[in-house]
């Protein structure tokens, strides 16, 4: 489960991110709407606790591939769309 504090930290940093705010938050909502902490995330995607906290800070943007293996980590499924302004 997510702690009090971590909320707040992403909170804080979405609003000072640049374009990547939108995969920030992506993966932030999507791991905490699973139930799952940081750490159990890592293991069903097979990666380190600390790539997802990247993701999740937006200090590194994931790809395509790794936002589908975190899809199917968290029961989901990845739809892709490009829209006019």
């Amino acid at each position: 489960m997510i702690t009090q504090s971590e909320p707040k930290f992403y909170d804080s940093a979405y609003r000072d991110a640049g374009w990547s705010t939108t995969l920030s938050q992506l993966v932030y909502v999507t791991r905490v709407g699973a139930e799952m902490t940081q750490a159990e995330l890592a293991a069903a995607m097979g990666t380190s606790q600390s790539a997802i906290a990247s993701w999740e800070s937006g200090a590194r943007i994931p790809g395509v591939e790794t936002l589908e293996r975190l899809a199917v980590a968290c029961g989901k499924k990845l739809h892709v769309s490009i829209e006019a302004d």
